[in-house]
């Protein structure tokens, strides 16, 4: 993402710092206060007939995507990426899940949480 971001320097990074252990809460509340600096809610979330669109509150910055990992694979925690993708929906932005660890580990389904990427890796769950 820091390449994405060194390469196009219409594009910044902004990371959530979470210090474990944490309530999955602490997690959302931070995650929600990023949109809400830089996105208005969108007035057409998912299921409309038309989608949604993020409106910057300044007209030139707004958040696209929001990465979120599935698992952190250091600590070995599962994120409540649900519910941040439902948030991305909210607030207009893309929601991009790193599921690497997932698979196998704890059940997923991608259909209820509706992420607009969710990858994953077999390889390290599915063959062992």
């Amino acid at each position: 993402m820091k390449y994405v971001c060194d390469r196009n320097p219409g594009v910044k990074l902004e990371t959530i710092l979470v210090e474990f252990p944490c309530y999955h809460s602490e997690i959302i509340e931070k995650t929600q206060a990023v949109l809400e600096k830089y996105n208005q809610p969108t007035s057409n979330v998912r299921g409309g007939s038309e989608p949604p669109v993020a409106v910057g509150v300044n007209a030139n910055e707004r958040v696209r995507m929001v990465v979120i990992d599935s698992i952190a694979s250091a600590p070995g925690v599962v994120y409540p990426w649900e519910q941040v993708t439902h948030l991305c929906h909210k607030y207009g932005a893309l929601s991009l899940v790193d599921a690497a660890h997932s698979i196998g580990q704890h059940h997923v389904d991608v259909k209820k949480a509706d992420p607009d990427f969710f990858i994953s890796n077999c390889h390290k769950w599915l063959m062992t």
